[in-house]
């Protein structure tokens, strides 16, 4: 559900600023003398500020990914009888890399005591 929300003020965001911007665009066109009207410079301000939102919301989506990343990779690794902190330190460290070196070299996952006894 966080995820959605946080796609929704993206999408905001990106509605934002392709408004102002159409408007910079027309009210720079319209000023033919070299002059920059008082609506252009709050128009660039409103852009300046949905380009931050955008960068913040995409900073953040980012984090949340790597999280996730690291999360898989450490329980992952737990389960398949690796090193769960240093999977999940290269998760963070490297990446979308790390996660694919994981998915190549993993181990074949370890049966349970539990597992075995109901076989």
């Amino acid at each position: 559900m966080g995820l959605k929300r946080l796609s929704g003020l993206a999408l905001l965001a990106l509605m934002l600023l392709l408004l102002c911007s159409s408007a910079v665009l027309a009210d720079s066109e319209s000023q033919s003398d070299g002059q920059v009207a008082v609506g252009g410079l709050a128009a660039g301000g409103a852009l300046f500020i949905g380009l931050i939102v955008c960068f913040v919301l995409a900073l953040l989506l980012s984090l949340c990914i790597t999280i996730y990343l690291a999360y898989f990779m450490y329980t992952d690794a737990n389960a398949r009888g690796e090193n769960g902190v240093l999977w999940m330190a290269i998760g963070i460290f490297g990446g979308l890399l790390g996660l694919l070196v994981w998915l190549i070299i993993r181990p074949e996952k370890k049966k349970s005591v539990e597992n075995a006894a109901l076989r």
